[in-house]
């Protein structure tokens, strides 16, 4: 829907070759072509930092509910990639508090 020339887009994942897995909470115009679509968890259920594009604050986003059945964040879906394929580097196991505080702490 938000890509140039969707329907080139919308072609290319209905190919017969393409293998698609889709993460998404909802079941997108995307995930419809998917082969495999993986639960993704929603921001009620997430630790994550937030900015706006009208202030200068950051707002701390904490979990509300537990994960619903087997729903998993990005965070933890990338962890558990990179330790399927063998990446084990201190980034890849950082928590996602550990993450904002790196963050917060950036220069920039």
């Amino acid at each position: 829907i938000v890509a140039p020339e969707a329907n080139k887009v919308r072609e290319g994942l209905a190919r017969e070759d393409l293998f698609t897995v889709v993460h998404d909470l909802f079941l997108t115009e995307t995930a419809k072509f998917a082969d495999i679509v993986l639960p993704a968890t929603s921001s009620f259920e997430n630790t994550d930092l937030y900015t706006s594009y009208w202030h200068h604050y950051v707002q701390l986003q904490q979990p509300v509910i537990e994960p619903c059945g087997e729903s998993k964040s990005n965070v933890e879906v990338f962890r558990l990639l990179a330790q399927a394929m063998g990446f084990d580097e201190q980034p890849l196991r950082d928590t996602e508090e550990e993450m904002i505080e790196q963050a917060l702490d950036a220069p920039g």
